[in-house]
């Protein structure tokens, strides 16, 4: 191997180091605000999104949670077909959850004959909202595992 390959390289490697430690900061700090604003309550999270009159800025700042939680925890073990389904459902929770609820402040009345918006839709929505932040937490852990004893 010549000088210039091993310098490309070597600076292949550490632009990935970085990358990988920007996502994870991004992450962090994304996560943490997040739930700092929803646990405090602040008057904020039931203001629509601007320019978005229908969805709360609330249930922006859950899902970007749910996605930094994701990203964040999935991104200290190698990508492999599981942490990408697990990311890409923490992607698409705030569209389920809507197809659940039937509006997007993910209220849900319990009246009516359909299914979209009924009691038992809720329960699908709690469900599955536990199911996206239990996901990718099992997929660490079953990394972690297998890395540990391989």
């Amino acid at each position: 191997m010549n000088r210039i390959s091993i310098y490309k390289n070597s600076l292949y490697v550490i632009s990935k180091i970085i990358r990988k430690r920007l996502v994870r900061a991004i992450s962090l700090a994304v996560l943490l605000a997040s739930l700092l604003m929803l646990i405090s309550g602040i008057e904020l999270l039931v203001k629509p999104f601007p320019g978005i009159t229908f969805l709360p800025i609330g249930n922006v700042i859950a899902w970007c949670g749910v996605i930094s939680f994701s990203v964040l925890l999935l991104s200290f073990i190698a990508l492999n077909y599981f942490a990408k389904a697990a990311i890409i459902n923490s992607l698409l929770w705030g569209f389920i959850s809507y197809c659940l609820a039937g509006n997007w402040r993910f209220e849900f009345s319990g009246f009516g004959d359909s299914f979209v918006g009924s009691a038992k839709a809720f329960s699908w929505f709690v469900a599955y909202s536990a199911f996206t932040l239990v996901f990718p937490v099992i997929v660490y852990l079953l990394s972690f595992i297998v890395k540990r004893f391989s």
